[in-house]
């Protein structure tokens, strides 16, 4: 015999309503004024309808204070709690000191040809997944390279030509792949991945144009 579950009224209400806040959470627009050049979407709030604008410091703290993006801080105002009304000053001061930087202690400072020690072992788990010796590539021009052009990279054959809108993100997308930047065999199957994705796009756009 089947047991049945009753639920209250004002526990389906909170359901739902949970549940839509949950929706609204992954749906809704929004716009984030940052300082600092990464502006991709939801690279602030994981909300991939985030849109991030870049903006000087001194504007973002105009606009955090004030609370909106429609405010402008050379004319605008903001309403205090006593009822008074304050607006900003045009900043002013110095971009450079007028004097230079201060080196600070340069024994810091690393040296420019520093001395390679050979002898220093670098050691890396062989199963690693994260870390991976290279070889040193072979250089393509002196005279053992084979190439006749001398400073000049040898012919080269064109794998694969983009159009339109191609970002870093496209080629090789961040995210869990971004573990293994110390290993260059695993971040370049990231790569395959990618253009064997843009390949299907592309040979699936093109059917359904032809």
């Amino acid at each position: 015999m089947k047991k049945m579950v009753q639920i209250e009224p004002s526990s389906t209400f909170l359901l739902l309503l949970l549940l839509l806040l949950l929706l609204l959470s992954h749906c809704t627009f929004a716009a984030i004024l940052t300082s600092f050049n990464r502006n991709f979407r939801s690279r602030n709030d994981g909300n991939r309808l985030t849109m991030n604008f870049l903006a000087s410091p001194t504007i973002v703290t105009a606009m955090a204070f004030s609370g909106k993006l429609s405010f402008n801080p050379a004319t605008d105002s903001i309403p205090l709690p006593s009822g008074e009304f304050f607006r900003f000053s045009p900043p002013i001061g110095t971009d450079l000191p007028p004097a230079g930087f201060a080196p600070g202690d340069t024994s810091f400072y690393p040296s420019p040809v520093p001395e390679p020690h050979p002898e220093t072992e670098v050691v890396i788990k062989k199963d690693s997944q994260r870390l991976e010796l290279l070889e040193p590539f072979e250089s393509p021009f002196g005279p053992d390279s084979g190439n006749s052009r001398g400073l000049e990279l040898p012919p080269l054959k064109v794998l694969m030509r983009v159009r339109g809108k191609c970002t870093t993100d496209h080629i090789s997308a961040a995210g869990p792949w971004l573990k293994y930047k110390g290993h260059l065999t695993n971040i370049s199957e990231n790569l395959r991945e990618s253009l064997i994705g843009l390949t299907h796009l592309y040979l699936l756009n093109h059917h359904i144009q032809s």
